[in-house]
């Protein structure tokens, strides 16, 4: 076994032992975080209140003050529960300012982001000289260029932006454009064609449409369900009910692809680098299925909160393992 590193939100350890049969919860009951949902490209991290930077990863937790930079011809798209999504264009640099369950801020300082959201309300957007407060559920986009224009587009819904000067709403198919922090609001045209961005973000919609795994989890939307479609099956196990298998390789075993990261709020938190690997390591509980000689993840046992992980850790001589 080896040590955790100590003194940073991040500690890589080696593959150790596993304990996952009883489907024990660590640290259990608290609210998601939002999340790195899907990653296409790369892109920089900056964990709040560190000068350092290091490399985006899917499942990547997000807290109040951390930023990315994605590269060039790189998206992202960020996850923060109640099918509410932030999906990040190439090149742009943002700000999560504040992400708790009462209020959503970010700050866009260059680039385009889009917003799905379907529950609006404690979302607030800052982009030079200027705030965007949405007010319906909807599909909406901002960019800001290199000399702090702004555009602000509404595909659907209705939003208000206010800056120094005034305040202004724009609802379904209007685009406003501020020449810089400051200008009058009153450049209002109709939303411009669509990109290839926006096409990216229309996919991302439509591959969630025909979601068998909502069912089986409860029926209702749960972080990270839509993954499990794409990189998996259902199958039904006597006495455990609907069970999810991975598409694996033979061998693999549950928390072998990812590393710990340690957060004061939560304490040890996995991150999985499995593009599947964020409901299942952080709700319900791993089971080791003989017949087959595989694991699957049983959804309902463990499945009231979210948890940093569904482990037991053991210590002991300046070690430790799960």
């Amino acid at each position: 076994m080896q040590r955790l590193a100590q003194g940073s939100r991040f500690g890589v350890v080696g593959a150790l032992l596993v304990f996952l049969a009883s489907g024990s919860v660590l640290l259990a009951g608290h609210e998601p975080p939002p999340r790195v949902a899907y990653l296409d490209g790369t892109a920089a991290y900056e964990p709040a209140g560190d000068v350092d930077w290091s490399e985006v990863t899917v499942n990547l937790p997000l807290l109040d003050g951390d930023r990315i930079f994605s590269h060039p011809g790189s998206r992202i798209e960020v996850e923060f529960g109640y099918e509410n999504f932030v999906r990040v264009s190439e090149e742009t640099d943002v700000v999560f300012r504040r992400v708790d369950s009462r209020e959503v801020e970010i700050e866009v300082r260059l680039g385009d982001i889009i917003l799905r959201l379907d529950d609006p309300s404690r979302f607030k957007i800052q982009v030079p000289g200027a705030v965007v407060r949405v007010k319906r559920r909807g599909l909406y986009r901002i960019g800001v260029d290199e000399a702090g224009a702004v555009l602000v587009s509404v595909r659907k819904g209705r939003l208000e932006v206010e800056n120094q000067s005034r305040n202004r709403f724009l609802d379904s198919g209007e685009q406003l454009h501020i020449p810089g922090p400051g200008a009058a609001l009153n450049q209002v045209s109709q939303v411009a064609y669509e990109d290839g961005f926006d096409l990216w973000s229309d996919r991302r919609d439509a591959a969630r449409v025909t979601s068998r795994s909502v069912a089986y989890v409860g029926g209702g939307y749960i972080p990270g369900v839509y993954d499990l479609d794409r990189y998996g099956y259902w199958d039904t196990v006597a006495g455990y009910g609907h069970v999810w298998f991975p598409s694996v390789d033979v061998g693999w075993t549950p928390y072998r692809y990812g590393r710990w990261g340690r957060y004061p709020r939560w304490g040890w938190t996995w991150i999985s680098y499995e593009p599947w690997g964020w409901l299942p390591y952080h709700y319900g509980s791993w089971y080791y299925y003989g017949p087959s000689r595989r694991w699957c993840w049983i959804p309902r046992f463990s499945f009231s909160a979210w948890s940093p992980a569904l482990v037991s850790f053991h210590f002991g001589g300046g070690y430790v393992g799960w």
